[in-house]
């Protein structure tokens, strides 16, 4: 399944979950938009801070330590960005250490 889903567009988080219990994959596109709740925003700041990640990176991860069948469309329009977003790997581990 794939379908808008972000920071601030969680709509779907428990079709999420039932998804995952199935083993089924649900993609978000467009996955870098939207705002994070004031205590998502504060802990962006703090995993920024903690690995010297871009935005991108940590909004990624972020989204990626939700749900384990939870995959991304991130979208590029350079190697600086693409590398940017596969940083969301490193931070993972932050992401991990803090719940």
């Amino acid at each position: 399944m794939q379908n808008l889903h972000n920071l601030s567009a969680t709509r779907d988080d428990a079709l999420i979950e039932e998804l995952a219990h199935d083993g089924i994959p649900y993609v978000a596109f467009l996955p870098l938009q939207g705002r994070p709740d004031p205590a998502t925003a504060r802990r962006m700041q703090h995993l920024q801070q903690a690995t010297g990640a871009p935005t991108t990176a940590v909004i990624l991860a972020l989204l990626l330590a939700r749900h384990p069948n939870l995959l991304v469309i991130p979208g590029t329009s350079s190697v600086a960005h693409l590398e940017e977003n596969l940083r969301a790997r490193e931070v993972l581990g932050a992401v991990s250490g803090l719940e």
